[in-house]
């Protein structure tokens, strides 16, 4: 699951090269030809999702709705929404239980909904006929929430309805970041030996194309950007800038679709590493733009978003953007300093990988799911 971050790099990373000069490929599949799943350090079962107690526990249920609906399997909240003839399926959420918050809606869907089942990466309940009580309140035609919601990582766009023009725009710049001659020729490797380069990231370009992996426009204004495995939808919030930084957000994402299209070898991964890559190659990409980022103490910042003010989870993105800078940089200097190069060049620098892959497991965002696995299974 991945980029929560509003309008900087994100996730994964691991040894980078830069050169006008072509590169040699390296292989992704283990010496003796055999593909092998890689980091082995999240179990096959999905956890459980992360459920702290609202600050308004009993917000649910509304009192002035207009009518009930019983969930039952195949409901979502994109088909509530589309039968209920609500603009934004977070207006039923936000009408039901009064928050925001993607973790606190779990608490609702598993204490007040009664749910039982979990979506496949086992990170959200999901509706079913064995809830009990299983009620959604339907607010009146008139009703409209004082904020809409801001948390849509937990909630792929929808992605069934025809593509839109803005819709068509957004997959229109995710090519074009991906096809572009500012795309900077990296290549860097995993400790599990998986390989992720430029030339790897642009294979995607046709699965985009055809539409197997879907480009949506969606979520709030600054939202976070994010790639949905289960649904192969990749969401481009509302007042994403393509410059470097929006660019770079974008590799970040497409990281986790080039991992997920390997959900073979990658469907166990621990989400950890799957951030780690992304965010990796997120400031591998940065690397090539320097001129345009913003530094601060030598490394890129996360630009905060109209409204928002200092944090901790500001604080725990810069650490990140930290470590995975100093890792991708480590790597790019040390490929350009020889004429030629062998397979141990574009490895990850060990210990610069458990830094960054700690400080994901301790970030506000990832730390309930860190050691989960990703769930990827292919593009279908």
């Amino acid at each position: 699951m991945k980029s929560v971050l509003p309008s900087f790099p994100n996730e994964n990373g691991i040894s980078v090269s830069f050169s006008s000069r072509p590169r040699i490929g390296l292989t992704t599949a283990p010496a003796n030809g055999a593909a092998k799943p890689i980091f082995s350090e999240g179990t096959t079962v999905a956890g459980t999702p992360y459920t702290p107690t609202p600050l308004n526990s009993n917000a649910y249920p509304p009192a002035d709705y207009a009518k009930t609906h019983n969930v039952k399997d195949g409901d979502n909240w994109w088909s509530l929404q589309k039968l209920y003839g609500r603009s934004n399926a977070w207006d039923l959420i936000v009408y039901n239980f009064d928050t925001n918050d993607s973790n606190e809606v779990n608490w609702y869907l598993k204490n007040k909904i009664g749910c039982k089942l979990v979506t496949a990466d086992g990170k959200n309940y999901r509706f079913s006929s064995i809830a009990k009580p299983g009620i959604i309140y339907i607010p009146p035609a008139n009703w409209a929430p004082g904020k809409a919601g801001s948390e849509t990582d937990s909630l792929p766009p929808d992605s069934t309805s025809p593509l839109s023009e803005d819709d068509l725009g957004a997959k229109m710049l995710v090519l074009a970041t991906l096809m572009g001659g500012d795309f900077p020729n990296f290549k860097f490797a995993l400790p599990g030996g998986y390989e992720i380069s430029r030339v790897r990231l642009r294979t995607l370009i046709a699965l985009i194309s055809s539409e197997k992996i879907k480009v949506r426009l969606g979520g709030s204004q600054n939202g976070p950007a994010k790639y949905f495995p289960k649904e192969n939808v990749l969401n481009v919030p509302y007042g994403l800038t393509f410059d470097a930084e929006g660019k770079a957000l974008m590799i970040h994402e497409l990281v986790h679709a080039l991992l997920d299209v390997d959900g073979s070898r990658t469907g166990n991964m621990a989400d950890k590493h799957s951030e780690a890559a992304a965010y990796i190659a997120q400031m591998a990409y940065l690397i090539g733009h320097k001129d345009s980022v913003r530094f601060r103490h030598g490394f890129p910042v996360r630009k905060l978003t109209p409204g928002e003010k200092r944090s901790r989870e500001e604080f725990d993105d810069n650490r990140i953007f930290k470590i995975a800078w100093e890792v991708a940089k480590e790597l790019a200097d040390r490929v350009l300093e020889k004429p030629t190069h062998t397979y141990l060049d574009y490895q990850v620098a060990r210990v610069g990988y458990w830094f960054l892959t700690g400080a994901i497991a301790s970030h506000t965002q990832y730390k309930h799911y860190a050691n989960d696995p990703t769930g990827y299974d292919g593009v279908k």
